[in-house]
């Protein structure tokens, strides 16, 4: 898993951790939704990531996170460094902790979901660049005090798009390459404490080694438990993007949920001098010049195409994306 973040502390441990069946940064993601959030998401220029806790999936996401501590219980190492590890890994497992998820699908044109998020084939999926990162447009002007933006902008912790895990098989198979990587770190820092970590992360003794990886470890548990999801939803091949951000209370949005109240962060695409960004402000020169990745839209198979298209290409140009392809779903969707 590879963490896009500017503190290299915090992207070094996990960048490399061994996880099966990465997703490649050259292949599209595509979101289904309804002709009321196609609107949205053109004049806004986001897609939201919506706070953990609002999750539809919210008990997957816990039984991920009950699956991972059980799965330390069993492999427990003892002594100091065991302790650091739980505490660290149930102080992540916290619901008031701010993290955000984004979710996408792998599959273009894919019935079960123009039925489900299209409007039941009368709405639109869109395609998504990858390989350009996605950072938090916030609604308001950045924090005056120097303190605030760099707490904010320093405790915000963005994953590339990976995978969903479907069932506990295949997550333990992802904690025990995970595990794999912990122990050979411990071994290497043993007979070695420099050369356990990446260059710019030199500790020089055992004992800090393994203070450092009980800390970062459970950055990578995180990225695991909020991609977990039930088997039975394996032929959505859902992927997800998770963002953990602190101290940026004025970033985050709210809406109505079928949960109650719930946060959201909105995200657009960053500019290649950008890339690193973690949350562009409003008063700043780059936040009115950001735009999606917008690849294609592709049309319902419920949408008559002349006209759709016509439709959604004048709306394509209104908004800024003037070279988007607008094509259509190959689903017989009755």
């Amino acid at each position: 898993m590879r963490f896009r973040d500017r503190s290299d502390n915090e992207e070094v441990l996990v960048a490399s951790s061994p996880i099966p069946k990465r997703w490649p940064s050259t292949q599209p993601i595509y979101h289904y939704t309804t002709p009321q959030g196609l609107l949205g998401i053109l004049e806004s220029h986001t897609i939201w990531a919506s706070e953990a806790a609002g999750l539809n999936d919210l008990d997957e996401v816990r039984n991920g996170w009950d699956e991972i501590e059980r799965y330390l219980e069993q492999n427990d190492p003892g002594g100091d460094f065991g302790w650091v590890l739980h505490e660290s890994v149930r102080a992540a497992n916290d619901p008031s902790q701010s993290v955000f998820v984004a979710c996408a699908s792998s599959r273009p044109d894919d019935a079960g979901q123009w039925d489900r998020y299209a409007s039941g084939g009368l709405g639109y999926a869109l395609e998504f660049d990858t390989s350009v990162a996605f950072g938090v447009k916030a609604r308001s002007a950045e924090p005056p005090d120097w303190a605030d933006k760099f707490i904010a902008e320093s405790s915000y912790l963005r994953t590339s798009w990976d995978y969903a895990i479907y069932g506990r098989e295949e997550l333990h198979q992802h904690l025990d390459l995970m595990w794999t990587s912990i122990s050979t770190r411990l071994k290497r820092a043993q007979d070695d404490p420099t050369t356990a970590f990446h260059k710019d992360l030199r500790v020089d003794s055992f004992e800090a080694a393994k203070s450092t990886l009980a800390w970062l470890s459970p950055y990578g548990f995180e990225h695991l438990a909020y991609r977990y999801k039930s088997s039975g939803f394996e032929s959505e091949q859902e992927v997800r993007c998770t963002l953990r951000i602190r101290g940026a209370e004025s970033a985050v949005s709210h809406r109505v949920s079928p949960y109650g109240i719930t946060g959201y962060v909105e995200l657009s695409g960053l500019p290649n001098e950008r890339q690193f960004d973690n949350i562009v402000w409003e008063d700043t020169d780059v936040y009115k010049n950001l735009r999606l990745p917008l690849q294609k839209v592709i049309l319902g198979p419920k949408i008559d195409w002349r006209t759709g298209k016509t439709a959604v290409e004048r709306l394509l140009r209104s908004t800024g994306y003037d070279n988007v392809e607008v094509t259509r779903s190959q689903v017989n969707l009755r």
